[in-house]
């Protein structure tokens, strides 16, 4: 392995994800924190956590690069400063109700209710948005209310298997 393997392997470590939170956590302040698994996590957690912020306060959100990764991170966040605030955790269920895996319960961690968090972006309304702005089938005329309501039920089916 390269020297700058290891350098890349060292900056998502479990303990450079916490070293970059201490770097900016400050018990007293408003700035608001979340550990997610990846990249597009990391995209769309921020833009949901900025509609319940209620200023331009701060907002770090760390990839931890996997679902063991996160909850190391709030192991070590929490054993450090238990009465931690602002301090989120958000992680796909993947299928560990299903096998059983023994994660830790706290009102700090958001797990999806679905397989992943790209189960809530897909949707009738995206689905919608979709066939309006990308679709151009012209002179044929489309059902589109019929397709939307297929495409819930299906959906919810979809979902209640999972």
């Amino acid at each position: 392995m390269s020297f700058t393997d290891l350098l890349r392997n060292a900056r998502s470590s479990r303990g450079s994800i916490v070293q970059k939170f201490l770097t900016h956590y400050d018990p007293n302040s408003d700035r608001v924190f979340a550990f997610v698994e990846g990249d597009a996590d990391e995209v769309f957690y921020r833009a949901q956590i900025q509609k319940y912020v209620p200023d331009q306060r701060q907002i770090y959100v760390y990839n931890c690069e996997g679902k063991k990764r996160v909850y190391n991170a709030y192991e070590d966040i929490t054993t450090r400063y238990p009465a931690c605030q602002r301090v989120l955790f958000f992680l796909d269920k993947d299928v560990d109700d299903i096998v059983g895996a023994p994660w830790p319960s706290d009102q700090r961690i958001f797990t999806t209710e679905f397989y992943s968090i790209e189960n809530y972006i897909v949707n009738k309304d995206a689905l919608q948005r979709y066939f309006e702005d990308f679709v151009k089938i012209r002179h044929i005329d489309i059902d589109l209310a019929t397709i939307l309501v297929n495409f819930d039920d299906s959906l919810r089916t979809f979902h209640r298997l999972m």
